[in-house]
């Protein structure tokens, strides 16, 4: 019985980018999440979220956590921060 080529290299592929998302995984886990915020939004914003979250299957944690890293990463954010820390 002759190998499928095909096979084996998407198992290949598969199993490479499980590696892949399991270092990305581990390099997040390094900082510990500890804090905690309480948010008061409209129940509009929040059925909102809620569904987007839902689609991409993720938590409502997860997901509103991946928002304010985005915000964060943001070079106009990253020079408030960077003035912030000048003056504080």
């Amino acid at each position: 019985m002759a190998k499928n080529k095909y096979l084996d290299t998407t198992a290949y592929e598969m199993i490479s980018n499980m590696q892949q998302e399991q270092k990305q995984t581990e390099k997040e886990q390094r900082e510990i999440k500890t804090q905690r915020i309480q948010l008061i939004v409209r129940p509009s914003i929040y059925e909102g979220i809620k569904k987007i979250a839902v689609m991409q299957r993720k938590t409502l944690n997860a997901y509103i956590g991946e928002l304010l890293e985005a915000e964060l990463d943001k070079p106009e954010n990253q020079q408030l921060i960077d003035k912030y820390n000048e003056v504080f």
